[in-house]
């Protein structure tokens, strides 16, 4: 994960992940309710924000007794390390009673072993961040880590609509809502992939939007994740 630098404007290319990266853990919905989904342990993907190559994403899930872990770390190309900054992130997530419950979150900048931020969900249904904030988190919406969507990799795709979560970073919570899920059919480098497309939109900026490409069958990773934020447009590509 990345701070960006343009002229006249500035980015973070971890918020625009973090915005990409949603995990999909609905109420009332058992995660596991797909004994044939499948994550990959390594994932990679390519990184291109308005025309401009960022670099990849590297991923990584391991399970650790009833907890999962995942790691995201950002690599970036040579041109986009001259005004970005590299990050690392971990997203605990534990099984309870059939379910994927978000833990805790953690992001710093690669190569430092201070200054990170991070968040928690307590017991009690609070989200309380590193610096001490506690925010209620409200049953009608539930938190899903901006990391990596793992929870999509068990979830019933075709409950998505109209479902509204609270995305939750290292910096700041959001609301938003999905619409249902299409069936389509994309181009990618192994050939034509039938997969569901699943857009959300932000609920108080709604022309901000997050569109996914899963496969229908397969492992449940995102081949394709398009955002769509403040007119500019960031895109991801599974490459392995």
């Amino acid at each position: 994960m990345v701070t960006m630098h343009i002229p006249r404007l500035q980015v973070r290319l971890c918020d625009l992940i973090a915005m990409t990266c949603l995990c999909f853990c609905f109420a009332n919905t058992p995660v596991l309710a797909n004994a044939d989904a499948k994550w990959l342990p390594e994932a990679r993907y390519s990184v291109n924000y308005a025309g401009t190559d960022a670099g990849h994403l590297q991923v990584s899930v391991e399970m650790k007794g009833d907890r999962i872990a995942v790691t995201t770390v950002s690599e970036l190309s040579a041109v986009a390390s001259l005004f970005l900054k590299g990050y690392t992130s971990e997203t605990v997530f534990e099984l309870q009673n059939d379910s994927l419950a978000l833990i805790s979150g953690s992001e710093r900048v690669i190569g430092k072993s201070s200054g990170g931020r991070s968040y928690r969900i307590t017991d009690d249904h609070h989200l309380v961040y590193g610096t001490g904030e506690s925010i209620p988190v409200a049953d009608r919406f539930p938190p899903h880590a901006a990391a990596f969507p793992l929870q999509l990799v068990f979830a019933d795709i075709q409950q998505i609509g109209e479902t509204s979560i609270l995305e939750v970073s290292s910096k700041r919570a959001r609301r938003y809502t999905y619409k249902q899920p299409e069936l389509d059919t994309i181009d990618t480098k192994n050939g034509s992939l039938e997969a569901w497309r699943i857009e959300r939109f932000r609920v108080d900026r709604p022309e901000s939007t997050v569109t996914m490409w899963i496969a229908t069958t397969g492992h449940r990773m995102p081949h394709r994740i398009v955002v769509v934020n403040k007119g500019r447009t960031t895109t991801m590509e599974l490459t392995r």
